[in-house]
């Protein structure tokens, strides 16, 4: 909801390596992580890039490949909405 109203997430993360205004959501519950990328700075929307159940138990940090994926995504997005 805060991101709708323009506001920053509590548990909110730049990621400015995949591009301009992307974020990350992190989300603990019952012993488990989750994650959400999105970019709520494009065309006034917000784009989900991509959410994850992360299974790593070590460490906090976002794993490569779910980057790598975003990454591609926001590309796409931005190829995909200057054409339009």
């Amino acid at each position: 909801m805060e991101v709708q109203l323009g506001l920053q997430p509590r548990d909110g993360k730049w990621l400015t390596e995949i591009g301009s205004g992307v974020q990350e959501i992190r989300i603990a519950y019952s012993k488990e992580a989750y994650r959400v990328i999105y970019v709520a700075r494009l065309a006034n929307r917000i784009y989900v890039l991509h959410a994850f159940h992360k299974k790593a138990k070590k460490g906090i940090a976002t794993p490569k490949e779910e980057l790598d994926l975003a990454t591609k995504r926001y590309k796409e997005l931005v190829r995909s909405l200057r054409r339009n």
